[in-house]
């Protein structure tokens, strides 16, 4: 029963740590990241660019709400400098803005409420949200699990819950890295709909002249993963602009069924490239074929827990720039190599011609932009103008393999 508690808090945790409200109940200790929001920005000053309000519960006394943006001397100093302790990353000089929490208790029941209006008319920022109560000593204060005392729990940490909730200027729940994501998705998930339906009638009359090609029935399930994969990510993005959660289930869901469409796809190119069931009626090299395929499932799914359960949740990091992500994109490319020579290798032995071409098509089409996306991405996305309003590699490099994506 406690370990189904735990993961359940887990899960809780995991819902509201990826938003635009950040609520719960969370203990620690000088310092705690609660949330981060990247907001846009408009021509002035004079225009409000976002808002962040919060709620903040607790029964310590000294807690503080701590406000940073994303320039060098506020979040990124406090967080990389070694020497910055509990008391300089509340500074005013690394700070935008501190609230000293009033704590409940028979006098005062009414929780401490916050409001801040986000300025801004450079560029759209990463904002974020912070609590923090400096004790002197702190810092240096590492005990073993045995060691805590009640005494020593309520003066060196502190339990609160809160609530922040953080909105653009115009009242949307979307940051700016996913604006318009709703509306790519609706296309993606209507794409994938007509084509998972067409697949769907080919493969009935293809079972009723008992003529299901293996290739097809692999064709078959990545077209339905991947339709499943989009409309979850439709339903999840449309429903963040409205309660800004989202549905964080689907979310991870989509997420791990993107995993099997694309060792899926890789799996359909490795097939055609050897010409299994097409020229050839044996498949050669099963094992090293198996041994891709599985190394491949392993990254991806690693990557997937390195996002959704290591992953700092105040990192901006992309995703293929984790060690699973570069060794995807290693060994992407040497799939690519071996795809295009395996399969113009299995061309030249075929004579008919519309097999010829078909190969030929294969070999220079959506699936070497489907292989080279995740490492074209990282490399020459900072160059490239997608939106031309945000200069964060991390934004431009998800917008980049999205759109990369829609079109391969």
């Amino acid at each position: 029963m406690r370990l189904l508690r735990l993961v359940l808090s887990f899960a809780v945790l995991l819902s509201t740590t990826k938003a635009s409200i950040f609520a719960g109940y969370t203990v620690g200790r000088q310092f705690q990241y609660i949330g981060k929001f990247c907001f846009s920005w408009t021509s002035t000053l004079d225009d409000i660019a976002g808002r962040i309000a919060g709620e903040i519960e607790t029964d310590v006394d000294g807690l503080q709400v701590a406000i940073y943006d994303d320039e060098a001397l506020f979040w990124n100093f406090v967080m990389t400098d070694i020497s910055c302790d509990c008391y300089c990353k509340v500074s005013a000089q690394h700070t935008k803005g501190v609230f000293n929490v009033t704590a409940t208790n028979s006098h005062h029941v009414t929780p401490f409420t916050f409001n801040v209006d986000i300025r801004e008319h450079l560029r759209p920022r990463f904002w974020y949200v912070a609590l923090a109560r400096c004790v002197p000593g702190g810092d240096q204060y590492k005990p073993s699990f045995t060691e805590i005392t009640e005494t020593n729990f309520r003066k060196y940490y502190f339990s609160s819950w809160f609530k922040i909730h953080m909105t653009q200027g115009d009242g949307s729940e979307l940051p700016v890295q996913q604006q318009g994501l709703p509306a790519i998705y609706a296309v993606m998930a209507a794409v994938a709909g007509a084509a998972a339906a067409a697949q769907l009638v080919a493969v009935r009359r293809m079972r009723q002249s008992e003529s299901f090609h293996p290739i097809m029935r692999i064709l078959t399930l990545v077209v339905l993963f991947f339709f499943l994969c989009n409309a979850l990510l439709f339903i999840h993005f449309t429903t963040y602009e409205f309660n800004g959660l989202g549905v964080p289930f689907f979310k991870y869901a989509a997420r791990i069924t993107d995993v099997f469409v694309r060792v899926g796809t890789l799996l359909l190119a490795m097939v055609i490239a050897k010409g299994w069931t097409i020229n050839s009626v044996t498949l050669d090299g099963q094992i090293k074929l198996s041994c891709v395929i599985l190394a491949i499932l392993v990254l991806y799914l690693s990557m997937a827990m390195w996002y959704l359960v290591w992953l700092d949740p105040a990192s901006t990091l992309y995703i293929y720039d984790s060690w699973p992500g570069l060794g995807i994109c290693l060994l992407q490319v040497c799939v690519l190599g071996w795809f295009v020579n395996t399969i113009l290798e299995t061309r030249s032995y075929e004579k008919a011609s519309t097999k010829r071409y078909f190969f030929l098509r294969v070999s220079t089409g959506s699936d070497t932009c489907y292989r080279t996306n995740p490492v074209l991405t990282p490399r020459f996305s900072d160059v490239l103008p997608v939106f031309g309003v945000f200069r964060s590699p991390a934004y431009y490099r998800a917008r980049c393999f999205l759109l990369v994506a829609v079109g391969a």
